[in-house]
């Protein structure tokens, strides 16, 4: 791959910074962590869900 590429997985990190950076800005810090909450929890279940393929 050269330099200059940027993959897919690099450009949905760059997204989901900048909408978490968005809502940390519009939302209190307790709906935030509610939200970041949410989401850890998505996340452990689509993990299992995949069998685990990302540990």
């Amino acid at each position: 791959m050269s330099a200059g590429r940027v993959t897919g997985l690099q450009a949905a990190q760059v997204a989901l910074a900048a909408l978490l950076a968005a809502w940390q800005r519009q939302l209190s810090p307790q709906e935030y962590a509610v939200l970041l909450d949410l989401l850890a929890r998505q996340l452990e279940q689509e993990q299992q869900r995949a069998g685990r393929w990302a540990a």
